[in-house]
Formats: structure tokens, sequence, C-alpha cells
């Protein structure tokens, strides 16, 4: 839900700053975005809650290692643009897992991820590290195409910050 107020916002910011005098669909963008902003305190009780119910299911389970893999990604998942912190504490703990440890897939699943959030933090180095940790000839289609999303995002995220620094090329 964060995810999409922010996508309004900049969408509503690009076509701001481009017009002098909005058309229909920009007011109705506007119209869109506040009334989101007057709904945002219900819309973070409403994940908080869907975050809540996913992880009370959970108590008193036994989970198998797999079972606890996966819980750990869709916690990941839930959380990333939502409490960023929080994306970063599940991912890791996948990444310290055991099964993404003896299993190539898994471990490209967990690093792309993470490799997200440090590229999002301006971790560049460590994020190109972690990605060059990943075989991409031994993924999946599905896996080695997030493999290759995310450098292609490292990279815009690298030239971004280069851009009016003589390093830019």
């Amino acid at each position: 839900m964060k995810k999409l107020v922010a996508t309004l916002f900049t969408t509503l910011l690009i076509v701001a700053c481009g017009e002098q005098n909005p058309d229909k669909q920009t007011v109705r963008l506007y119209q869109t975005l506040d009334s989101l902003i007057v709904c945002h305190d219900q819309l973070v009780a409403a994940k908080e809650k869907q975050i809540m119910s996913l992880t009370n299911g959970l108590q008193g389970v036994k989970l198998t290692p797999e079972q606890e893999y996966d819980m750990n990604l869709r916690l990941f998942d839930e959380y990333l643009a939502f409490r960023f912190d929080s994306a970063y504490s599940y991912i890791h703990r996948n990444m310290q897992h055991p099964l993404a440890s003896a299993d190539a897939e898994r471990h490209a699943v967990s690093a792309i991820r993470m490799a997200h959030i440090l590229s999002v933090s301006g971790i560049f180095n460590n994020a190109r590290l972690l990605l060059d940790s990943i075989k991409p000839a031994q993924l999946s289609t599905v896996t080695r195409i997030a493999y290759y999303n995310q450098r292609a995002e490292l990279n815009l995220y690298r030239s971004e910050m280069a851009q009016y620094t003589p390093y830019f090329m």
C-alpha cells in the first residue's frame, strides 16, 4: 500500500513539474493521492493487521526448514515497502539459513533480495559482490530474470549517484 502511495506521489510530482494546467487525468491522480493520504492511518493499520495475522498464525507451530525459509521470504515481501529494517531482518535470516547454503537456487533468491536492500541503501559494492557470487547459468528462468533485473537496478542506482560527479561517464 505504501508503494502505491509512493508511486502515485512520484507520478503526480512528475506531471505537476511538467504542466502548469493539469488535465483531467492529473486532477484524478491528485484526488486519489489525497484520498490515500486521508486514509493513511487505516492503511497502515490494515497492513499491520495482515502481517500480524501471518506471524500470529505461526505461534506454537513447528515449521520445517523449507517452510521457515518460505515464510521469511513472504515476510520480507510484506515488509519491503512498509518497514525496510524488518524486510532486511527477514532476508538476512534467509541468507544465514542452511537451505540457502545448500541450494544454489535458494541462495540466489535470497541474495537477489538482499542485493536490492543494499542497492536501495547505497551500499553498492556489497550488492555487487553479492550478485557476483551468483552463477546465473544454474538458475531457473524466473530467478535468472530477477538476477538480471537486480543487476540493472544496481547499475541504475550507481549511475544516478555518480551523475553530477567526475565519475559519471
